[in-house]
């Protein structure tokens, strides 16, 4: 009986730990502002890459970020993220696509037929590009697990090319994500007067 107590309340604490631990990457509720605004605020160089798309274009980080924020999603399409990608497409399209542009990066290395499957069948707008050796994914994350999906996933940069957010996707809010692109398009209108 001794044992089990004590299993049980191991269990506990590394539950405790592990909740702990996760609350600044799945920070949404209102008692977590303080714990957002500091991830929001943390800015970085983002890093370059130039990455072929699932469209057959090349896409070049420095040419996109010169005319609008960039949002780089690093996914490996997993359920979870195929079951939030028609919410994120719909946000993009209402949103997102007018203020910045989104870029999924795939980290199925080549594995261009199962991310076409997943495009036709979930029918997305935003482009897809291919990472293959997981390089951006390194430079961003520092570090790359192929076919696994980082703690921080989703980052948005200013046209600075600044990293001015990071979280991850699914299990961040992606109004926090609305807000700070509003905050940067305004930014860059009172600029420019």
């Amino acid at each position: 009986m001794k044992i089990f107590k004590l299993h049980a309340r191991t269990v506990i604490l590394v539950m405790s730990v592990i909740k702990v631990s996760l609350v600044p990457v799945y920070a949404t509720t209102s008692e977590d502002e303080d714990i957002m605004d500091s991830q929001r605020l943390e800015e970085r160089v983002a890093p370059a890459f130039e990455l072929a798309g699932l469209d057959g274009r090349e896409y070049r980080f420095q040419s996109l970020v010169d005319s609008l924020p960039v949002i780089v999603w690093f996914t490996n399409l997993c359920e979870g993220c195929q079951a939030n990608i028609p919410s994120l497409d719909s946000v993009y399209q209402a949103d997102i696509k007018p203020q910045a542009e989104l870029l999924a990066i795939s980290l199925l290395g080549n594995d261009s037929e199962a991310v076409d499957a997943i495009s036709s069948k979930l029918n997305f707008s935003f482009p897809i590009l291919f990472d293959p050796e997981g390089k951006t994914c390194k430079d961003y994350v520092g570090t790359y697990v192929p076919a696994s999906c980082p703690i921080a996933n989703l980052f948005v940069i200013d046209r600075q090319g600044m990293i001015r957010y990071e979280t991850h996707y699914p299990g961040s809010q992606l109004k926090d994500v609305i807000t700070l692109l509003h905050e940067l398009s305004t930014k860059a209108i009172i600029n420019t007067k």
